[in-house]
């Protein structure tokens, strides 16, 4: 019984890991996103003539 609750321990903290991980990569994203980002009028100037 205690070897299943290693286990199941070890998949708790690697579930919170990865979660945790997911959230890091989001929330990189989400900055490059917002500071780098290229105002649309920019990006095709022969959209604006017509």
């Amino acid at each position: 019984m205690n070897v299943i609750k290693k286990i199941i321990a070890k998949f708790v903290d690697l579930a919170f890991y990865m979660f945790l991980g997911v959230v890091v990569l989001f929330l990189m994203q989400l900055f490059c996103f917002t500071s780098f980002r290229i105002p649309s009028d920019s990006m095709e100037p022969a959209l604006k003539d017509g």
